[in-house]
């Protein structure tokens, strides 16, 4: 009897064995420690996807806005005209600097909305960045000593700076 218990015993044990085996392969807690991570892998891709599509918007939204900026900087020149060659430069940077960062936005947004890689459109906004920067930072250094020395200006002249200033705005 005890010879029959004990192959009953091993017989049962075999087949948990083979029961986990057999749930393992269907859907047991091995199959879902094998899918796990694909899952996360999964919702990783759709977070960086749903932050894509964010960046893309903000990309048009900023690219539209620069546009705007820069038809008023043209008008502003305009309506300026170009007596003093120090203005006339600072107006001509920030109107190159915003046409720069309308190319910027453009290309992260290209990049940004695709779902595919777009490394030239990174290279392309990196490099528009650099020339926006740069011309925003040449018409800077010049305005400092035009928008911080307006105290020392005779008062016609401060006034016609503050015009112009205004329309730069």
């Amino acid at each position: 009897k005890e010879e029959d218990d004990k192959e009953e015993d091993d017989k049962e044990e075999d087949d948990k064995e083979d029961d986990e085996e057999k749930s393992r392969r269907l859907g047991g807690s091995g199959f879902l420690s094998a899918l796990i991570p694909a899952v996360k892998a999964k919702q990783q891709e759709q977070r960086d996807r749903n932050l894509d599509i964010a960046l893309c918007t903000f990309d048009a939204v900023q690219s539209a806005s620069y546009v705007i900026r820069a038809v008023n900087q043209i008008v502003g020149a305009a309506d300026a005209g170009c007596d003093d060659p120090k203005v006339c430069s600072i107006n001509v940077l920030n109107i190159v600097s915003s046409f720069a960062w309308i190319s910027q936005f453009v290309a992260l947004a290209v990049a940004d909305c695709s779902t595919k890689d777009q490394q030239r459109a990174f290279c392309t906004g990196d490099i528009s960045d650099l020339v926006a920067a740069t011309a925003s930072l040449a018409a800077i250094s010049a305005s400092l000593e035009v928008d911080c020395n307006a105290t020392e200006m005779p008062e016609s002249e401060a006034e016609e700076m503050d015009k112009i200033g205004e329309s730069k705005r």
